[in-house]
């Protein structure tokens, strides 16, 4: 379960998050957070913000398309950063026709996260 989402996030609960979803926790850069932990799984970063968690990695528009009809995806994930939900196809369109793959995700609670994860492991884009 999150903690307080007002405060920044104790190591203890960022390794607790990451651990019930089975994500590797490593020390890295803190991407301007108030930690250096940080979660891994495959070419995938997992970064703690007081309200959300960001995730860098690649995600194929095939599978981008499959978190965002989810109802869990559509309401809780949301791809590229954005504060507020944007249908994917209208963000292909903003970022323009050759994009392949969206390069991060924010993420607002526990069970999207665990829904995200897994997604990620049952395409194979977590080796």
């Amino acid at each position: 379960m999150f903690t307080d989402p007002g405060r920044n996030y104790p190591e203890g609960a960022i390794r607790r998050e990451l651990g019930a979803v089975d994500v590797e926790v490593v020390l890295g850069p803190s991407k301007g957070v108030s930690t250096s932990l940080l979660g891994r799984l495959g070419k995938f970063n997992f970064y703690r913000y007081p309200r959300f968690w960001m995730v860098e990695g690649p995600v194929p528009l095939a599978v981008a398309s499959e978190i965002d009809s989810s109802p869990l995806g559509h309401q809780f994930i949301r791809p590229c950063g954005t504060t507020t939900k944007i249908p994917l196809v209208q963000l292909v369109r903003r970022l323009g026709s050759g994009i392949l793959a969206i390069p991060n995700y924010s993420i607002d609670n526990a069970d999207a996260l665990e829904y995200f994860v897994d997604i990620l492991r049952k395409h194979d884009l977590h080796k």
